[in-house]
């Protein structure tokens, strides 16, 4: 059912993780016309309005397609609440695999070129966070089902 809340939370947790494969997760700092990029795909260098790609990151936007479908998934069994907890712990431990390797392959970059983190990558915070949001809405009619059984 699309009007409960923990749908709507589910459908923006989706909407955050697939927007934020369209950003940057990660900017360096243009010295001599040159910075480093990280997004979802690949890691490069843009020198001179050129991109030149220095390794591949394509797991990373796998992840993000992972969680938006998960969350699709759990919004669709609506019937079946104890499967949509359960997709919700995955879809939580899913974006935080994913927000850990974009920390590991941006730390060794920061390490030697100044830059900060992207919209790339608080768009999928907002999207773990709205998850769980939708977790504890979902735990909620649980409790209050279960409440009802007892009393019939």
């Amino acid at each position: 059912m699309i009007q409960r809340i923990q749908s709507i939370f589910l459908v923006l947790a989706m909407a955050a993780m697939l927007v934020a494969s369209a950003f940057n997760i990660w900017l360096g700092d243009s010295s001599a016309d040159c910075a480093t990029i990280v997004n979802s795909l690949n890691i490069g260098r843009l020198c001179g309005g050129e991109f030149s790609t220095s390794k591949n990151i394509i797991y990373l936007l796998a992840i993000q397609i992972a969680f938006a479908l998960i969350a699709l998934y759990s919004i669709l069994s609506y019937k079946n609440r104890k499967r949509q907890i359960l997709l919700g712990g995955a879809n939580s431990l899913l974006g935080s695999v994913f927000l850990l390797l974009t920390f590991f392959v941006t730390k060794e970059i920061s390490e030697t070129e100044s830059g900060g983190y992207g919209l790339g990558f608080f768009l999928p915070l907002l999207a773990i966070f709205l998850n769980i949001l939708a977790n504890r809405f979902i735990k909620k009619d649980e409790k209050l089902v279960r409440s009802l059984d007892r009393i019939r």
